[in-house]
């Protein structure tokens, strides 16, 4: 017999699971609401499409890894250096300040969810896509009609970089999911973002940005896949370590109930791996009754 999943929707979203009595969505998806929020309201109309067609990247590694890799901040400056060498773009800054310059932060959103946050970076309109607001005027200004004194706010600091458990990603301006193939196999999925309304003339930018960071012959992809491959086969090692402390002694509480710390510090993997060991652990004790 077809199993039926439970579906609930947040902002036009589609979230499903099996089981059977699930957590109410909004209180899964809690300190992530807002990214969420911060996507859709990239669009002055709130309206977002996801048509452009949908690329595949295959994994040799167990799913978690992949849902890591998005979330290392430790990773860029070493595993991109080709890419910072050759491209001027927005991650200039993770490339040129030495480590304890940077103001960028890592997030434990809670409930396994996990954030890279480059607000700090960015400090003109559309900063976060490479460009400048004077290219796209209309879209600018639809913004600023539609959201007021928020919309700066949204145009400086754009869409987020966020890890939704447990196997939702969303990269700024693409959508990917991680599908489990196996224990040792993953595929990832991503589309672009698209705007509608007076948006759609970012459109094409959201394309080409896309294809440069995730496209079958992207600069940045095709370094991490290399890398958390190679990770992949040093865990699975006998005896094999997984430290995950970097940064455990600077890391501070939020009101939100989050956890920041440095860029380039685990606390959001940490924040992963305790909701992930918290959730098999009830698991086991619900089948143990």
């Amino acid at each position: 017999h077809l199993k039926m999943a439970n579906v609930a929707v947040y902002r036009g979203f589609v979230f499903a699971t099996f089981n059977p009595n699930p957590v109410p969505l909004e209180e899964q998806l809690g300190n992530a609401k807002q990214m969420i929020d911060r996507v859709i309201e990239m669009s002055p109309n709130r309206t977002v499409n996801l048509t452009a067609g949908w690329v595949k990247h295959k994994m040799k590694i167990n799913w978690k890894l992949a849902f890591e890799q998005t979330s290392d901040g430790a990773h860029p400056r070493w595993v991109h250096t080709s890419f910072f060498r050759a491209v001027k773009s927005h991650y200039d800054e993770i490339n040129k300040q030495d480590e304890d310059s940077l103001t960028l932060e890592s997030k434990d959103l809670g409930n396994g969810h996990m954030e890279h946050d480059f607000s700090n970076n960015y400090h003109k309109p559309l900063e976060w896509l490479g460009t400048r607001e004077e290219k796209f005027p209309d879209y600018v200004a639809a913004m600023r009609k539609a959201y007021g004194n928020e919309a700066e706010g949204k145009l400086i600091g754009g869409p987020p970089h966020v890890t939704i458990f447990p196997n939702f990603f969303l990269a700024e301006m693409n959508i990917v999911f991680f599908q489990p193939i196996s224990a040792t196999e993953t595929i990832q999925w991503h589309t672009p973002l698209l705007l509608e309304g007076p948006g759609e003339e970012l459109n094409s930018r959201i394309m080409h940005s896309s294809e440069a960071a995730l496209g079958p012959g992207s600069i940045i992809i095709t370094d991490d896949v290399v890398v958390v491959e190679r990770a992949q086969m040093s865990i699975a090692r006998e005896g094999s370590l997984f430290d995950l402390s970097r940064g455990v002694n600077r890391e501070r509480p939020m009101q939100d109930g989050s956890i920041v710390g440095h860029f380039t510090d685990e606390v959001n993997n940490r924040g992963f791996w305790k909701h992930y060991k918290k959730i098999m652990t009830d698991q086991l004790s619900t089948e143990g009754k």
